[in-house]
């Protein structure tokens, strides 16, 4: 399934690109994103006009159970592996479910486009999501890939605030007097 969503942040292109690589933010999007239960910073590296991050995610679960099976929370945990270019403006993603089962099944991958707009960016947000099950679930294929879909959306636009909030309160606060 494609998507494609477009969002409109109240922070600088500049902010934006600040908060891929400071190391406050991620614990800052844990405390005030309500979607998110963990995130782990398993590799940052900045190489010419080049990032790249390593970042495993624990989203709230959304789904409990599937009949009577049980679904466990860490089924949800996936590790993002992205590639921000400071020329294009265009970070390019992969999100690979931590569990092997469900990896095995699951494929998330695409890109997020950001043009300044002065003291505002836009954010275009496409790719693909893809669940493979076997033949005797293949009924439910397209509406797992939905409501993947739904709920990752609500992810991406929850980061909004966040980011926003970071912007202001700490990428914008006056320095404390030494």
């Amino acid at each position: 399934m494609k998507f494609e969503s477009r969002h409109l942040l109240c922070a600088t292109l500049k902010e934006i690109e600040t908060s891929f690589v400071d190391k406050r933010y991620p614990p800052f999007l844990l405390e005030h994103h309500p979607l998110v239960q963990a995130i782990q910073v398993l590799e940052i590296r900045l190489q010419n006009s080049r990032l790249t991050r390593r970042i495993q995610y624990l989203p709230k679960p959304l789904i409990h159970s599937i009949g009577p099976k049980k679904v466990e929370p860490s089924w949800f945990s996936f590790t993002e592996y992205s590639t921000y270019d400071f020329e294009s403006k265009i970070l390019h993603f992969s999100n690979e479910p931590d569990n092997m089962q469900v990896r095995s099944m699951l494929s998330n991958q695409g890109e997020l486009r950001f043009s300044s707009l002065g003291d505002k960016t836009e954010r275009i947000a496409s790719g693909n999501i893809c669940l493979c099950l076997p033949e005797r679930l293949r009924f439910l294929g397209a509406m797992g890939e939905y409501l993947i879909q739904h709920e990752g959306l609500k992810i991406l636009r929850g980061e909004i605030s966040v980011m926003e909030r970071f912007a202001k309160e700490v990428l914008r606060a006056p320095a404390s007097p030494p």
